[in-house]
């Protein structure tokens, strides 16, 4: 019986090592994986990491993407009320459209912090706008789906975006 129970965990974990995701799978297999969140670059959220493409100026969907052209206030509860409330908005009109965004745009950085003390934790004390330029190749961050182990790093992988046709 011994035998049977140290075969089946040795079995149970070969298994789980052979199925688990590494940068060395496709990004079609990545994808396809239920066991795996592909956290996408922030600028590329509202076309979607793989639905992007770029020029020497601009990243543009490859497809259009449902927009939402026109929101409306839904107030739950009472916000001004002890108990409180919040206001959501709703998209109450859709299209579809190319979304595009300019490679170069401006930013604001902190250029003097303010150190970390009782009364502060280090807040910024001076910005700056500086241009910054996106890049065409990013370093995605794929974190675990399940479990215990939700949203915990497992690795990076370079994405690059093909060329706008």
């Amino acid at each position: 019986m011994k035998f049977f129970m140290m075969a089946l965990t040795a079995a149970t974990l070969f298994s789980q090592a052979s199925f688990a995701a590494s940068p060395k799978d496709s990004w079609a297999k990545l994808r396809a994986d239920r066991n795996v969140i592909i956290l996408q670059p922030h600028v590329l959220m509202q076309m979607g990491a793989f639905n992007a493409c770029a020029t020497d100026t601009e990243l543009r969907s490859i497809n259009d993407v449902k927009t939402c052209t026109a929101y409306k206030e839904v107030v739950h509860g009472n916000p001004n009320s002890e108990a409180g409330g919040w206001i959501e908005h709703v998209c109450v009109n859709y299209e579809m459209r190319e979304v595009v965004v300019q490679r170069e745009h401006e930013e604001q950085v902190c250029t003097k912090w303010l150190p970390p003390s009782e009364a502060s934790s280090g807040e910024c004390r001076e910005w700056k706008t500086v241009t910054r330029t996106y890049p065409r190749d990013f370093s995605v961050e794929v974190v675990s789906a399940v479990g215990e182990t939700y949203m915990q790093h497992l690795f990076n992988k370079s994405l690059s975006l093909p060329d706008c046709k």
